[in-house]
């Protein structure tokens, strides 16, 4: 039987070198200019592969440091989509914090000219 820090010892030493390996494939995926979906990929082969190791803390927590890295470094902002299109039109898209709850946003559009025939 274990003793509760040999198994504790194994756990980390499972995160330290699972979080190494992500590193490495983060970088390796940067500098590679890999497409999303090959990044995913990668990072799963990393979580399945230490996870088979056997120390599900350990994995779980490499999977909450695989999803952090993924949505930081690789996924595009949900709203970019939103300041290209207005920027497209010559317009301006500005946000301001309220002294509460809340925030505002404003789209400026310049006037549509009419097409000359």
């Amino acid at each position: 039987m274990r003793s509760p820090i040999s198994s504790l010892e194994r756990s980390a030493l499972q995160l330290t070198f699972g979080s190494i390996t992500l590193t490495v494939v983060t970088l390796a995926c940067l500098y590679l200019h890999a497409h999303f979906a090959a990044k995913a990929f990668a990072y799963l082969l990393v979580i399945l592969l230490f996870s088979l190791m056997g120390s599900f803390i350990a994995s779980s927590a490499l999977c909450i440091v695989t999803i952090a890295a993924l949505a930081y470094y690789f996924a595009p902002p949900a709203w970019n989509g939103s300041w290209s299109i207005v920027e497209a039109h010559g317009g301006r898209l500005s946000m301001a914090h309220k002294n509460g709850p809340g925030a505002t946003f404003q789209v400026a559009l310049p006037p549509h000219k009419e097409a000359v025939s």
